[in-house]
Order: structure tokens, then sequence, then C-alpha cells
């Protein structure tokens, strides 16, 4: 898969999932990426540094909520917290590394 055709799935996922449409959102650079295995099966996860309009977030029957979130208040969500975490902080560094606002 091309970095083109990688961003073209992920606007468009964004879309399914939010209701924000391509031009209502902004994709950066990929920030943090990670590969583990659970029951011998490959995942990755993608995370990129992305900006929006402002337009209204609409969720898909796939979701209940959504919500934004300061660093230090990541470990109140219901998620495999160390992996989530670790992930935020890496993006994290990478971004400030970067001076990126």
């Amino acid at each position: 898969m091309t970095a083109v055709s990688s961003r073209g799935a992920l606007s468009r996922e964004i879309g399914e999932e939010t209701g924000l449409k391509d031009t209502e959102v902004e994709l950066g650079d990929p920030v943090y990426a990670d590969i583990w295995y659970a029951n011998e099966v490959p995942y990755a996860s993608v995370v990129f540094w992305a900006t929006t309009t402002g337009a209204t977030v609409t969720l898909s029957d796939e979701h209940d909520e959504y919500r934004w979130m300061w660093r230090k208040d990541i470990s109140s969500i219901e998620a495999d917290y160390a992996t989530f975490a670790a992930m935020v902080d890496a993006a994290y560094e990478r971004l400030t590394a970067r001076k990126v606002p």
C-alpha cells in the first residue's frame, strides 16, 4: 500500500467514523507507528498529526462517544492503558521535538 492510498483510506475512514469530510480534516505526517500480535495475528497502528476546521463530529453507529483529553487523563479510559499511553507519549515526544503546535 502506498502513502497516497494509505492517506486516502485514512481520510475515508475518518469520514465514515466521524462524519467529517476530507475538506474538514488536514492530515499531517505520521507521528507514531507500532506492530503487535494477538493470537498470532499481526496488527498495526499508525497515528497521524491531524487538524480540523472545527466542524461538528457525528459518530457512526460503531461508536457511542468521543472525547478530547489531556495526556494526564488518559488513564481514565477503558482500554489497554499501558499500550495507549505509550503510543500517546511517543507521539507527543515526536511532535514536541519537531516543534509542531
